[in-house]
């Protein structure tokens, strides 16, 4: 394993609150497991997407099945990220943005909408 996929490979461990390596492999393998069950879509790949991620992996001197792992863990890391900011702290980092008053209900809808969305792919996770 290269240095740079050394460095990302402990950030992800960090992310999942291991302190092994041992206890890394076993949660991102439970972790890949559950997310080919509830979202296989990140796993299939086909034309010229599946050419440009092979493409990837083959640059990264690893297989496409490595990348097709970093690139879901990475996803799931992100909604899971995403989560730890309020609804509230959302819609009024959006209104702070500049967003006009009128469009309140709008913006509560479609933030609760995105949180409800994400809660569902994460495990035991609602948003607050």
């Amino acid at each position: 394993m290269n240095r740079l996929r050394e460095v990302l490979h402990q950030q992800f461990a960090q992310a999942l609150g291991c302190a092994t390596v041992d206890e890394y492999q076993i949660k991102k393998k439970a972790l890949m497991e559950y997310l080919r069950r509830t979202r296989g879509e990140l796993f299939k790949l086909e034309g010229r997407r599946k050419v440009a991620f092979e493409r990837m992996a083959g640059m990264e001197g690893i297989t496409l099945e490595e990348k097709i792992e970093d690139l879901a863990l990475s996803w799931y890391l992100l909604q899971k990220a995403f989560l730890q900011t309020s609804k509230e702290d959302a819609i009024a980092a959006l209104m702070d943005c500049g967003a006009p008053a009128k469009d309140l209900p709008l913006l509560q809808k479609i933030i609760g909408d995105i949180y409800s969305d994400i809660s569902d792919s994460i495990p035991s996770r609602r948003p607050r």
